[in-house]
């Protein structure tokens, strides 16, 4: 029988890992141990090796990322003026021409793609996801379709699909509002991401990059508007360790501009369901400078010195068979 002490040696061995750069076991302030509202409520808090996934909580945030968003909480602001200058801040910072905080990656794709159908026209706005009158199809690759283009297909478009380069070309006419690519599917298709940009490129139409996880790299944040995305999705809660329900849109200046005016804290728009506070937006933006201030190369380093992270959670889940009072759950999912 494996002992208890043991189990937690491997618990601890995670710290070097990238789990525990995501934030996945504990905050700085907190211990397994510790009582919560978790108690309070009777639900049970989980050790996690999988990773920041939106089921499990995503990525714990830091102890600077929690007092940025205390102290936002405790007075009131213009979200309008807030928005604009951490849009632009943030937009300095990773050289974009603009940025806007949103409720999540999927809220990213939904207003994205608003601001490529209706733009900044009101009547529009307020008419979506009636999109007669408008530019309304959507260009994918076949491979790229996944259980989250519903936040694409909620302004109303037609996606279609295709291929290959010909397909895409003769797939483009004047109903054409977008194209869309998923970062995590560039080897699944046969147009890669570079290539897919100049595209849009080319024929003048607005294109859009899911990379909701693919940071690090770092570079991604400046990367994939440089070699010609007019639109970059990322999540806030995952490897920026911000607040779960936020997300960043990078991008060109007149399509972030159309994108916030298609959301909130503008009324009868598609994204005011997705609204984000100012707790999220103060959060996310904590976050981000953390994460550019942070030696990922070093990180890297280490996590490459550690045993596959997923050997380990097998090994974490052999050792807590002993352990009946603690709860196991095994989950790869995104």
């Amino acid at each position: 029988m494996i002992a208890r002490r043991i189990f937690f040696r491997l618990v601890g061995a995670l710290a070097s890992s990238r789990t525990w750069r995501l934030g996945l076991l504990t905050s700085s302030s907190d211990s397994l141990s510790s009582s919560s509202v978790y108690d309070e409520l009777g639900v049970r808090p989980c050790i996690n090796a999988a990773g920041a996934y939106t089921d499990l909580g995503g990525a714990l945030m830091p102890e600077e990322v929690l007092e940025a968003m205390h102290d936002a909480s405790r007075r009131s602001v213009s979200i309008v003026e807030l928005q604009e200058a951490v849009g632009k801040r943030i937009a300095s910072m990773v050289g974009s021409q603009a940025a806007l905080v949103t409720a999540g990656c999927a809220a990213s794709l939904s207003l994205a793609t608003a601001a490529c159908v209706a733009g900044s026209d009101p009547e529009n706005i307020r008419r979506i996801p009636n999109t007669s009158g408008m530019k309304n199809e959507v260009i994918l690759q076949k491979t790229h379709r996944f259980e989250y283009d519903h936040a694409i297909r909620n302004v109303g478009v037609k996606l279609v699909e295709i291929e290959t380069r010909e397909e895409l070309k003769a797939a483009i006419t004047n109903q054409t509002a977008m194209l869309f690519f998923l970062n995590t599917a560039d080897k699944r298709g046969k147009i890669h991401h570079e290539e897919f940009a100049r595209l849009g490129n080319d024929f003048k139409i607005p294109t859009l990059i899911d990379a909701a996880a693919d940071l690090p790299p770092v570079e991604n944040l400046s990367l994939l508007t440089r070699i010609g995305y007019d639109l970059v999705a990322f999540s806030g809660g995952k490897s920026l360790r911000g607040p779960q329900c936020s997300g960043l849109l990078l991008g060109k200046k007149e399509l972030i501009e159309a994108a916030f005016l298609n959301g909130p804290p503008h009324t009868d728009t598609l994204g005011r369901v997705s609204k984000v506070g100012k707790e999220e937006i103060v959060g996310l933006y904590r976050a981000l400078d953390l994460f550019l201030r942070t030696d990922h190369a070093n990180e890297d380093a280490r996590q490459v010195r550690a045993p596959p992270l997923r050997r380990r959670a097998v090994r974490i889940r052999a050792a807590r068979r002993s352990l009946g009072a603690v709860h196991n759950r095994a989950d790869y999912g995104r």
